[in-house]
């Protein structure tokens, strides 16, 4: 499967993808399947992972547009051009190219200065020298300081963390809080009152989902 996956992205990086901060709007693939996994990681990545380094990664970066498109330069890439700090910033376009030049053969002023163009504000103003041998490493996810390594983790360790995000309390629940000036903890035994009651007191259930929807519209 994985054979088969590097070959359709072939043209951006292969592998290397989940790794970029892409979307798979931009992403030419053959399969439903692949398009739902890339799909997939993106999503669980962007809401997860509490360190964001993949979005400082220059290629298939769909905030670095050249033309409208993500960009990956192979060249570049192999020669270890990977994160906007590598660009130098810092420094102005014929400065950074003329340091590259001694880097990279056959390299283009004009390609390198609409590359430095595309990088965003944001990107520019939070430079940040990461060391990219995660890049070495199966592609693995930062969770409140702990790393979730996800070829080592089982069905079950990516269910609690996906029910640990669903099982928290809806904005409304903030009005309900208000209204009856409840605490954490008070608010909290509120929406676990259903799972006390017994299964065959369905009239005391329907109640109270009733008094419930009636107090947080």
């Amino acid at each position: 499967m994985g054979n088969c996956l590097c070959h359709q992205l072939k043209n951006v990086g292969g592998l290397f993808l989940f790794h970029c901060n892409y979307d798979i709007n931009d992403i030419v693939v053959f399969s439903e399947f692949y398009s739902e996994l890339l799909q997939w990681w993106s999503e669980l990545r962007e809401d997860f992972s509490s360190e964001k380094l993949y979005k400082t990664i220059i290629w298939n970066n769909k905030d670095i547009r050249v033309n409208d498109k993500p960009i990956f330069y192979e060249t570049f890439f192999n020669s270890g051009v990977i994160l906007v700090s590598h660009l130098r910033i810092d420094l102005n376009i014929t400065e950074s190219y003329n340091m590259i030049d001694k880097k990279i053969e056959k390299t283009n002023f004009l390609i390198w200065a609409c590359l430095r163009l595309a990088i965003p504000p944001y990107l520019k103003l939070n430079l940040r020298a990461n060391d990219h041998t995660f890049l070495t490493m199966p592609p693995s996810l930062i969770i409140e300081n702990n790393d979730f390594n996800t070829l080592t983790k089982k069905s079950k360790h990516y269910y609690a963390l996906l029910i640990s995000r669903r099982a928290q309390l809806s904005k409304k629940a903030l009005v309900l809080k208000h209204d009856f000036n409840l605490t954490e903890d008070q608010l909290e035994k509120v929406f676990l009152l259903p799972h006390m009651l017994r299964p065959f007191n369905i009239r005391c259930l329907t109640l109270y989902f009733i008094l419930m929807l009636s107090c947080l519209k």
